[in-house]
C-alpha cells in the first residue's frame, strides 16, 4: 500500500526566487542598474538622425526612420563595441527604410494609375450600356 505523503515548498515572498532556486532576472522586471553608456548611445542616435528628420517631408517615413534607428541602436547594444558600430547600422537601416519607403510609392502610383484607368473604362462602358451619350457642342 502507498503511503500519501505531503510535499511542502517554501516560496519566499519574491515572485523570482524559491527557496531550492537562485536568484533569476525577469524580462519583466525592470533592470535596477543603468549604464551612463546608455543615454550617451541615445544621444549620438538622435544627433545623427537629426539631419536625415529635417531633409524628410513625409511624417510616415520620418516614424519608420525613429523606429530604424531604435532597432540599430538596439542591435548595437548587444556588440562589445557599440559607439563603433551605431553609426553604420543607422545608416544601413535608414538606406532600407527609403528604399522600401521609394518602393512603396511606386506601387501606389502605379496602383491608383490602373483604378483610375480601369473606372474610366467602367464609366465609359456604363454610359455605352444605358444608351447615355453625352451631348457635343457642334
Amino acid at each position: 500500500m502507498k503511503e500519501n505523503s505531503t510535499v511542502r515548498l517554501t516560496v519566499s515572498a519574491l515572485w523570482t526566487q524559491t527557496a531550492f532556486e537562485p536568484p533569476i532576472q525577469s524580462w519583466l522586471q525592470p533592470r535596477t542598474k543603468q549604464y551612463p553608456a546608455n543615454a550617451e548611445l541615445h544621444q549620438l542616435k538622435a544627433r545623427l538622425l537629426e539631419p536625415i528628420l529635417e531633409r524628410t517631408e513625409e511624417p510616415d517615413l520620418c516614424h519608420r526612420l525613429r523606429l530604424a534607428a531604435n532597432e540599430a541602436l538596439a542591435d548595437a547594444m548587444r556588440r562589445p563595441s557599440p559607439f563603433l558600430v551605431l553609426p553604420c547600422l543607422i545608416e544601413n537601416k535608414v538606406r532600407e527604410v527609403q528604399q522600401w519607403f521609394q518602393r512603396q510609392q511606386r506601387i501606389r502610383e502605379v496602383t491608383q494609375k490602373l483604378f483610375q484607368s480601369w473606372s474610366d473604362g467602367v464609366e465609359e462602358c456604363w454610359n455605352l450600356r444605358t444608351g447615355h451619350i453625352s451631348p457635343s457642342f457642334h
